[in-house]
């Protein structure tokens, strides 16, 4: 089974973020390169989706992906890896 997941390159390094893993609001952040205050602030906006609503917001990566590439932070180069196949 292949691993949905997807890289982005901001500035001089690369992410890979996995679409099913679910992220705290702090590694949102790190992410998205920028404050959790902010990512909270995006959340009340209705521009980033929440996953539970639950004191602590959680994000599933897909979101955070669909984020990025809405907001051009990949600068347009988020991709899906391509994937290896091991003959047997």
């Amino acid at each position: 089974m292949v691993k949905p997941c997807r890289e982005t390159t901001q500035g001089d390094r690369t992410l890979t973020i996995d679409e099913l893993a679910v992220y705290r609001a702090d590694e949102a952040a790190s992410i998205l390169r920028v404050s959790i205050r902010r990512v909270r602030q995006l959340v009340k906006a209705g521009r980033l989706r929440p996953q539970g609503y639950c004191r602590q917001h959680l994000f599933f990566g897909r979101d955070l992906v669909a984020f990025l590439e809405e907001e051009g932070k990949g600068q347009g180069r988020v991709t899906t890896p391509t994937p290896t196949v091991i003959a047997m």
